[in-house]
């Protein structure tokens, strides 16, 4: 809990140097990010709360948000939109991400369970590079999708 309570600390610390407009802060709402969100609502910020579960915006082409999230950082890094650092544990967990085929010709990503069972850790740079990326879609009743 205490190493939760100093990632919030260093969060709030980069969101108010970088002036980062609170809907560009996507935060995991669940399992292990749920106590980042909680403290982050706690002190008073407005985040948006991403559940990667949770059935996609865009559910006529994919299976859930994670791979909705990870398809549009795959088109950001072709269109060249995005680079990274040099980091060696990200770009091997980047590369670790894959999909499978799923019913009705939506993407899926293998889960993280199937990744643990084959050996392979959870790519958590990877997902927060998902995460930071994602652009969730906004509904207003009566008006498109932004």
């Amino acid at each position: 809990m205490e190493d939760s309570l100093l990632s919030v600390d260093r969060v709030i610390e980069l969101i108010d140097r970088f002036n980062i407009p609170p809907k560009n802060v996507k935060v995991d709402a669940v399992s292990g990010g749920s106590p980042m969100y909680s403290g982050l609502v706690a002190k008073g910020y407005n985040v948006t709360p991403i559940i990667a579960g949770e059935k996609a915006d865009d559910e006529e082409h994919y299976i859930n948000k994670r791979a909705e999230m990870f398809y549009q950082l795959q088109v950001r890094f072709r269109k060249d939109e995005i680079s990274i650092v040099d980091d060696r544990d990200l770009k091997a967990q980047l590369s670790s991400i894959k999909y499978k085929p799923a019913q009705e010709k939506r993407m899926q990503l293998i889960s993280k369970e199937e990744m643990r069972k084959h050996g392979e850790k959870s790519p958590d740079r990877a997902d927060a590079l998902a995460l930071a990326f994602y652009e969730p879609r906004i509904y207003t009743p009566n008006i498109r999708w932004l």
